[in-house]
């Protein structure tokens, strides 16, 4: 999406120039002391304008692309656990009163295996929110910012690239609630794992730490825009109907 919203912008001089005669730089400034209007100097311009326009794709590219793959390790810590988690709610279930020595030492290593893998989950969890927190708020804030102007433009004026680039910025700005609501999903899954559990089957130890952590699992974990609102299906129709009721309120006034 990115690359065919660059290919756009860098294609409408060019349309610019083969419909209207004249030349238009990728971007309206110009450098000093260079004036654009004559050829040589237009190629500069250009060169230096796409320059940065490939930089500014790239760092948007990549710190997306932390995100999602921060997110999706985080999200398949949770999977682990889950998985121990569910192996011990088995071994809890089928235990008996005569549980011998081995049966017991397997259900305490289980246990303890899944204390490991849910202190492991939690920390990823909270440390995507420590360092994507207000990267997110800036890239949602940034994109909802755009897609207001998009919508203004596609109001007011023809100009195709917009409609692409109001595809892209569209979606971008989806994915992050998408990646928002699958992390919630797992944290809700994984607090279902642990409540669902035979709790006072494990020894008197082992209870004071499964309270630890059912504790620990009742405070705030997720995807968040730096604590402002939350990245869920719910934050996103909120901003939906935002983004309605702006383009209804342009559409109100051009007419």
């Amino acid at each position: 999406m990115v690359l065919s919203t660059g290919i756009g912008f860098v294609l409408y001089p060019l349309f610019v120039y083969m419909s209207q005669g004249t030349l238009l730089p990728l971007f309206l400034y110009e450098l000093p002391y260079l004036d654009w209007h004559s050829v040589d100097k237009y190629f500069i311009h250009f060169a230096f304008q796409l320059q940065l326009y490939v930089l500014g794709m790239i760092l948007e590219v990549m710190s997306g692309y932390l995100i999602v793959m921060y997110a999706t390790y985080a999200i398949v810590r949770v999977d682990i656990c889950l998985i121990h988690l569910r192996e011990l709610r088995t071994m809890l279930d089928d235990a008996s009163k005569k549980s011998d020595a081995a049966d017991k030492a397997a259900m305490r290593k289980k246990w303890e295996q899944c204390m490991y893998d849910h202190r492991l989950a939690t920390s990823f969890l909270n440390n995507v929110e420590d360092l994507f927190g207000m990267i997110c708020l800036a890239q949602v804030m940034m994109r909802v910012f755009t897609v207001c102007n998009c919508m203004l433009l596609v109001v007011l004026v023809n100009w195709y690239p917009v409609y692409v680039f109001l595809g892209a910025t569209f979606f971008e700005l989806s994915a992050f609630f998408v990646i928002g609501h699958l992390v919630e999903q797992k944290i809700d899954e994984l607090y279902d794992a642990i409540t669902s559990l035979s709790w006072y089957r494990l020894s008197l130890q082992q209870q004071k730490e499964y309270g630890f952590v059912v504790f620990r699992q009742q405070r705030p974990l997720g995807l968040t825009a730096f604590d402002f609102m939350p990245l869920n299906f719910e934050s996103y129709m909120s901003v939906l109907k935002g983004l309605y009721q702006f383009f209804v309120l342009v559409l109100q006034y051009v007419e």
